[in-house]
């Protein structure tokens, strides 16, 4: 027991003096204890205490180095875990974002240093140059090229670049396209061009040679105009033979243009040696029709001798145009869709009317030319692009404001034009529909069944309704012309229905999915009636059905119940709460009755202990080099006495460390300065015989 006026009188510095009489009594000593045991009391009742072991061991950093390389320093980090994770982090962080390497069989993770890696991963990505040698045919070196695809593009584009040095040759239906090299596509435009030439005849008496002409029309025409020149007639056998009273009987004076005179000289004088009767016929009925018919026909009378309609002549007679055209007497000088193309430029109206009127006089008597048919509808259609914007506009205007000239222009071509796919679909969207089905009727007219057009025709009524912006266009098609087609009986037709419905039906997904318009129309309506996850970050417009956002905006919304789950619920359900706040609310509320109530048993605990417990302690304080503050610790070695070092455990690992003892005291349970469970031993005396 201490003596009055000692440290034990007042252990807490007279602090607890509360009556003043200059002693903290054992009432006073209760209460002091009472307010540090709440003070330094934590969830396991274990460190922190101001009469414990209050340091934290930072002895790690003496076993690592410091890592200049990345710039961390040991002391801006509390613990050895800490440390090396912020090593880890800054020595390996760059795999997290390093480029993928999957393809060519590369894990960063594989890789010390991103610089390694990043050698690995190029290496392996052009290891396919080694296939390849130096082109220098066409100057090209793989080493120039990223990949393989990009240099075999470049090489490609080189082999053939040839191509651009020609157009497709629509006459002769060539396209450079379908050739690989410039020597294949030259020797076949030679050989389609003038492979007539072989069975053709050198005539010697009149020297026309085929070789001299480039055309079998020009070697006719020549061949013709040679024998009404030099008098000379074949026989029934074919045979060359002098006819002395042609010039006699034909004179040009007698005929008001060439065309007639020409077309009589034929008439009279000319039959193609070794040709059928049915083609001799032909040509013969073409003469008749140009002497007999010029002056009732239009037609008649702006036709040649040699089959071609004078368009340039015809016009300029019949109209007073804005253009200069060539004069035209015997030969073709400028084809119809030039002459179109260069009245357009000064009057789109006019154009278009000149149009329906060559339709109108000249397509009746179509079969009497060459290529008459095809210059004034198909070949003229395919050639649109080169006309203005507005005149293509126009032009729709006119063809639904003009339904014969509409349906000769389709029903009575040379054959389906390639672009009438694309001129329905404008009228689609220029809203005139009926002009569209009807031009579609037309089209299926002219396809006449056979199932390469047929299958080419809705190909690309489906391409060019595919335009990204609108649904209404090919929808159209879908409701008004997939109908009719599948009413084919041709299996190679029918086939590719199902192909086209579901082309059509992903075009019209993959528009409402992106298009502004249909965000919120359509398939998206649901997007307006959802609720509102703004609060959240989430736009319905980025989901492409209704469920995917409601998944999103429920992991949004509850997305506190995963990390809530991950500690005590205190037994709450979470899918009773709606927030995070409702729920943390509630769980702190539950919290605080828990912790009162066992405080309370605590407190009740203690009491017992307090009241029960009739043992006597030995405390000491000890006087530690690191602290200006005696630490208490209890012994049984009733030798120890004030002054005494002594060798005590500190700290968690309990490192010995040597001490003074400067107090001894004795006390019940009830007057510890520190909880008897809580308070370390003395481990020994420190003599001059042990350490």
């Amino acid at each position: 027991m201490s003596k009055k006026g000692s440290f034990w009188d007042n252990p807490f510095g007279g602090l607890f003096d509360f009556n003043g009489d200059g002693k903290e009594d054992i009432g006073e000593q209760w209460f002091a204890f009472k307010m540090f045991d709440e003070i330094t009391k934590t969830e396991d009742d274990g460190v922190g205490s101001i009469f414990g072991d209050s340091n934290v061991n930072y002895n790690w950093r003496n076993n690592v180095e410091e890592d200049y390389e990345f710039g961390l320093d040991t002391y801006d980090y509390d613990t050895e875990e800490e440390y090396n994770e912020a090593l880890e982090e800054a020595k390996y962080g760059w795999r997290k974002t390093a480029e993928e390497g999957y393809e060519f069989g590369l894990n960063p993770y594989n890789f010390e240093t991103e610089e390694e890696y990043n050698e690995a991963l190029d290496e392996a990505k052009h290891a396919w140059r080694e296939k390849y040698e130096e082109d220098y045919e066409f100057d090209l070196d793989p080493y120039d090229y990223d990949t393989e695809e990009e240099y075999n593009e470049a090489l490609d584009e080189a082999k053939h670049a040839w191509r651009e040095k020609y157009e497709e040759d629509y006459e002769f239906d060539l396209d450079p396209y379908d050739y690989d090299t410039e020597e294949e596509y030259k020797e076949d435009l030679e050989d389609t061009k003038y492979g007539w030439r072989k069975t053709a005849e050198y005539i010697y008496e009149l020297d026309i040679n085929p070789e001299d002409y480039e055309t079998e029309e020009e070697y006719r025409e020549a061949l013709v105009q040679a024998c009404s020149d030099y008098g000379y007639d074949f026989s029934d056998t074919g045979e060359l033979v002098k006819n002395d009273d042609a010039e006699e009987e034909i004179k040009e004076s007698d005929y008001p243009n060439k065309r007639q005179y020409n077309a009589a000289v034929a008439l009279s004088e000319h039959y193609f040696a070794n040709t059928s009767e049915e083609y001799e016929e032909k040509e013969k009925s073409r003469y008749r029709f140009i002497l007999e018919q010029n002056d009732k026909i239009i037609a008649a009378n702006y036709l040649t001798a040699y089959g071609y309609f004078l368009f340039s002549q015809a016009i300029k007679d019949n109209f007073d145009v804005p253009v200069t055209l060539p004069d035209e007497d015997e030969s073709k000088e400028f084809p119809l869709e030039e002459i179109l193309k260069k009245i357009h430029k000064k009057d789109v109206p006019l154009t278009l009317k000149i149009w329906d009127w060559c339709i109108e006089q000249f397509l009746p008597y179509a079969d009497y030319s060459l290529m008459g048919r095809e210059e004034m509808t198909n070949c003229l259609l395919d050639s649109l692009y080169i006309f203005s914007d507005k005149f293509h506009k126009s032009f729709r205007e006119y063809l639904n404001d003009h339904a014969d000239f509409r349906t000769k222009l389709v029903r009575q071509s040379k054959e389906m034009p390639n672009n009438l796919s694309e001129i329905i679909v404008n009228m689609i969207i220029d809203g005139f529909t009926k002009t569209a089905k009807a031009m579609f009727d037309d089209g299926l007219f002219r396809s006449e069944g056979k199932w390469k057009q047929v299958n080419s025709f809705m190909d690309g009524l489906i391409f060019y309704s595919k335009n990204y912006e609108e649904l209404e266009t090919i929808e159209f098609v879908e409701q008004n012309f997939l109908p009719k087609i599948k009413q084919f009986s041709d299996g190679m037709i029918l086939d590719e229905v199902e192909g086209w419905q579901q082309e059509i039906t992903e075009y019209k997904q993959e528009v409402e999915r992106r298009s502004e318009k249909y965000a919120f129309s359509r398939s998206n309506a649901w997007r307006k009636t959802v609720p509102d996850g703004s609060k959240y970050g989430l736009e319905p417009r980025y989901y492409d059905t209704e469920q995917e956002y409601l998944d999103a905006l429920q992991k949004k919304k509850y997305a506190w119940r995963d990390w809530a789950v991950q500690r005590d619920t205190l037994g709450l359900d979470l899918t009773q709460f709606e927030t995070e706040e409702e729920y943390t609310e509630a769980w702190q509320s539950r919290y605080d009755e828990q912790q009162a109530k066992k405080r309370k048993e605590q407190a009740k605990q203690r009491e017992t202990e307090l009241l029960t417990d009739k043992t006597i302690y030995t405390y000491c304080g000890v006087m530690l080099p690191f602290s200006e503050q005696p630490y208490f610790f209890r012994t049984d070695d009733t030798t120890l006495k004030i002054g005494d070092r002594v060798i005590v455990p500190i700290g968690e690992e309990n490192k010995e460390m040597q001490g003074t003892i400067v107090s001894i005291g004795q006390y019940a349970r009830i007057g510890t300065p520190y909880p008897p469970k809580k308070t370390k031993f003395i481990l020994r005396k420190k003599s001059e015989n042990n350490a």
